[in-house]
C-alpha cells in the first residue's frame, strides 16, 4: 500500500470520527459509481450528507479544503444524484467537507451547493 494511500486512509478514519462525535450516522464509506466516489455519506439533522475529505500534511500550497476545486464539487454532486436516485431517497441533502492537516481538521458543513 502506499503511503499517500496510508495517509488518505488514516485522514478518512480521523474523519469518520470526528463526524460520529457531532452525531453523524454513518451510512457508506468510498461509495462508487463508475469512476465517481464520495468519500462519506451519512444522516445528520434530517439530512442526507455527502462529505469530501480532503488531507494535505503541508499548508504551504493552502488549506486541505480550498481543494475541493469546482471539478471536483461537480463530480460528488453527479455521484450524490446516483446514490439519491438508486436508494430512491426522498429528502434533502448537504454536501459537507473535512479538511485535515498534520495537527489540525476543520469542519464545513455545507460547504457547498450543487450548480
Amino acid at each position: 500500500m502506499s503511503d499517500n494511500k496510508k495517509k488518505g486512509d488514516w485522514a478518512e478514519q480521523k474523519a469518520i470520527a470526528y463526524l460520529r462525535k457531532i452525531g453523524h450516522d454513518i451510512i457508506e464509506t468510498n461509495w462508487r459509481f463508475g469512476r465517481l466516489e464520495v468519500d462519506i455519506i451519512s444522516s445528520h439533522e434530517n439530512f442526507l450528507v455527502f462529505t469530501e475529505v480532503k488531507f494535505r500534511s503541508s499548508d504551504f500550497f493552502g488549506q486541505p479544503h480550498e481543494f475541493v476545486t469546482r471539478a471536483k464539487q461537480k463530480k460528488i454532486v453527479r455521484a450524490a444524484n446516483e446514490y439519491v436516485i438508486s436508494t430512491q431517497f426522498d429528502g434533502e441533502v448537504r454536501f459537507d467537507v473535512v479538511g485535515i492537516g498534520e495537527f489540525d481538521l476543520q469542519y464545513f458543513k455545507e460547504a457547498f451547493r450543487p450548480y
